[in-house]
């Protein structure tokens, strides 16, 4: 694992590091690697070349052939979505925790990353802010095919606060991508994913992922991209479109999905250097861990949503009872 670099966003008043002795996994970064495979990368195919950037009409299907069955393009893996910085989570509706069950918690979500994301999959959690899918791809043609762009198709609404349960987990920040990324702004009208260049972090105006890292796969060629997906604004489900040119000149176009349904992703609105900017009172029920509560470890505690800051030992905001 590599190591975290100090987070951008201080808190004049965060709580102390936890000890160096007992770090939760939590503070270790989720950095994924995507591995471009083949020299074919490196070269279009003449007989595709003059079909790239054509516009690709969605649904558009390609004639099937004696030599080869299914899609152009066939889809081997496609990651849940992980945190990348934000551990945060929101569950729709109030979850209240008894002790017991929130001490059975943190024992499940401490062992692991898979456990942590497991947690709040199995409650319909939805991750905060910004994530990461890996996604794995293999040539499925006859002969090379090209990936000209891959867009997202999305449907975004006011985030999921108000009658939810906030799960508040900052991080100190992390490193640099280890490979390029595909970026996704989910509140920008831009729908094709822009190129993050690996010593990066930011998604900027890259432009056309599939223009900087020309993508040519040949019959049974692997190919992984990682995904990079972010909101400021909005709580947002969303799939991603693959365009594809053919060697019989063909433009095909391949859904991609959380294994049959929408990802999804929710701003929980913390932006700035200040947590005290994410409207905790807004929510049903809040519990503080990560980074929020390092003294403990990381653990989650729950803290009153009406009077949590987002700094301070959470512990000092109790819940009132009824």
């Amino acid at each position: 694992m590599t190591s975290r670099r100090k987070n951008v966003r201080q808190r004049p008043h965060g709580p102390k590091k936890a000890p160096k002795d007992a770090p939760g996994w939590w503070r270790r970064p989720i950095v994924w690697i995507g591995t471009f495979l083949g020299t074919g990368l490196l070269a279009v195919a003449t007989t595709v070349g003059a079909n790239i950037g054509q516009e690709i009409s969605p649904g558009s299907q390609r004639p099937a052939t004696a030599t080869q069955e299914g899609p152009p393009v066939a889809i081997e893996s496609v990651g849940e979505i992980q945190p990348f910085q934000d551990y945060s989570y929101v569950i729709p509706g109030r979850l209240s925790l008894t002790p017991a069950q929130l001490g059975a918690m943190n024992a499940q979500i401490n062992v692991s990353s898979s456990g942590y994301t497991a947690w709040f999959a199995h409650r319909d959690g939805v991750l905060a802010n910004q994530g990461t899918i890996s996604l794995t791809v293999r040539g499925n043609d006859t002969g090379s095919v090209t990936i000209t762009d891959m867009e997202v198709v999305k449907h975004c609404q006011a985030p999921i606060a108000r009658d939810a349960s906030l799960f508040y987990s900052p991080t100190q920040g992390t490193g640099p991508f280890v490979t390029d990324q595909i970026g996704y702004d989910l509140d920008s009208q831009v729908a094709v994913g822009q190129f993050i260049p690996a010593i990066g972090t930011h998604l900027g105006s890259g432009g056309n992922y599939f223009t900087k890292r020309v993508v040519v796969l040949r019959a049974g060629e692997p190919q992984t991209f990682g995904i990079f997906v972010t909101t400021k604004q909005h709580y947002c489900r969303f799939t991603f479109r693959m365009h594809i040119a053919t060697p019989s000149g063909n433009s095909v176009t391949e859904d991609i999905s959380d294994h049959g349904r929408p990802f999804q992703l929710t701003f929980d609105g913390e932006s700035g250097a200040d947590p005290a900017h994410v409207p905790f009172s807004s929510y049903r029920a809040v519990y503080a861990g990560g980074a929020a509560n390092e003294p403990r470890g990381g653990a989650f505690v729950l803290v009153n949503p009406a009077t949590y800051k987002g700094y301070g030992d959470p512990e000092t905001y109790p819940v009132r009872a009824a």
